[in-house]
């Protein structure tokens, strides 16, 4: 019996990468299907997690075969109530990829490349800026794994590690070593700046930047952003530094929800990877405190539905474990500043509920939940990224367990149960 699950398992994971794969990789986008989605007074008022394995016409999934199906109707579900709907992005033959500047450093085993990515659509040109991070010291070999990294300030390109008496010296060190520790692990990074699509200080001004190009989509501002950790994806593979399935798809505070939002809807990103992301990401809206709820709701950031849920918990029509869900079997890994030295409850109990979908896929291992001590990305923080990463691409055995729960006894916020097919380890 036990083989016999095993050779279902091992079908539905082979299922799913013709899913993730058959289609036409560069123009991904956000399917718009025509569900009868419900506005939010309509919403039926619900006892704990939204089920996730209810499919539209009200039967549950059964296999992983129904779940491959069902995952279309949950983005769409999540682009309805908290993203929003994006365009196609631009075909990367009608990108104009130029390379700005370029130096060696770190003793000429980092190399810094800096571009303008720019292309026109409704007569309207955008530009935005990416930094390439590469290891060049003699004798590296180049696995094709890239991190994309979505910041509001790329590093000065004319920042010189050298001149320890010039302004911000400290803080770009600090930032520049962890640039370094990334890419003398063997991974090449991007980081690419978000606020070039459209800026945090516009407020709710929807006339700037990408918004006013694609007038006639209702995305939101993470959504926006997400689209372009996406490009930027496009522009690492047309050069040739990474490949689908072989880049991580990462940010921090706002950019980890940034980051989530690209790996649910770019199944390229092999793994996905947070750090304080927080409400709408990893962190349930509705185990929340409200004002903390209303704090992560400034104008754009999300799409209308999602605020007009606010005060109304029990109609919240989706939750952050549905987010989980639809990353896996791919990896991913959230590192969260402690609460008392435990993980903040919303999140684990979040994780634990995506749980079983891992052990389903056979790949128990590629979920990860690690608590640390301040709120910046600091060099141990990439440590446990890069550990968890090298066990799953390279399948190196690490000294750490990845999978920490500090609220076991805590009952899962869920009123419904797993399909038969999964496993009820968790």
């Amino acid at each position: 019996m036990k083989l016999k699950i095993i050779a279902i398992l091992s079908f539905g994971l082979i299922l799913l990468a013709k899913q993730l794969y058959a289609q036409d990789l560069h123009i991904v986008e956000q399917k718009t299907l025509a569900y009868d989605f419900k506005s939010i007074e309509q919403l039926p008022a619900c006892n704990g997690l939204p089920d996730p394995f209810v499919k539209p016409n009200g039967k549950r999934v059964q296999t992983l075969g129904d779940w491959i199906e069902q995952r279309d109707y949950l983005k769409s579900l999540l682009s309805f109530y908290q993203y929003g709907h994006a365009p196609k992005r631009p075909y990367v033959r009608d990108l104009v990829i130029e390379q700005l500047d370029s130096v060696q450093r770190a003793n000429d085993t980092i190399l810094d490349e800096r571009y303008a990515i720019s292309w026109t659509h409704n007569a309207q040109k955008m530009t935005f800026h990416m930094s390439i991070y590469r290891n060049v010291s003699e004798g590296h070999i180049s696995h094709n794994l890239a991190v994309i990294n979505n910041v509001d300030v790329l590093l000065p390109f004319k920042w010189d590690e050298n001149n320890k008496t010039a302004r911000h010296y400290d803080r770009h060190e600090q930032r520049f070593k962890q640039i370094s520790k990334i890419v003398a692990h063997g991974y090449t990074l991007c980081e690419f700046k978000r606020n070039d699509f459209f800026s945090v200080d516009a407020a709710s001004k929807r006339d700037t930047g990408v918004f006013d190009m694609y007038q006639d989509y209702d995305w939101s501002a993470i959504a926006v952003w997400a689209w372009g950790q996406s490009l930027s994806l496009d522009v690492l593979i047309e050069l040739g530094l990474t490949e689908p399935g072989k880049a991580l798809s990462s940010g921090e505070a706002l950019g980890g929800k940034v980051a989530v939002c690209a790996g649910i809807y770019d199944e390229r990103f092999g793994s996905v990877a947070v750090i304080n992301a927080g409400i709408g990401a990893t962190e349930s809206p509705r185990l929340c405190d409200q004002r903390q709820w209303a704090i992560e709701m400034p104008e754009t950031r999300w799409h209308p539905n999602f605020k007009k849920m606010l005060g109304h918990k029990d109609k919240l029509a989706f939750d952050v474990h549905m987010h989980q869900m639809l990353i896996a079997p791919r990896a991913f890994i959230s590192i969260q500043k402690h609460v008392e030295r435990k993980h903040p409850l919303g999140t684990e109990l979040m994780t634990r509920v995506a749980h079983p979908l891992y052990v389903a896929y056979g790949a128990p291992h590629n979920q990860a939940l690690i608590s640390s001590c301040g709120r910046n990305l600091t060099k141990r923080k990439w440590d446990k990224i890069l550990a968890f990463n090298d066990q799953y691409f390279f399948g190196k055995e690490a000294d750490t367990n990845f999978y920490n729960l500090h609220h076991s006894e805590q009952a899962l916020p869920i009123a419904w149960d797993y399909p038969q097919l999964l496993s009820p380890e968790f």
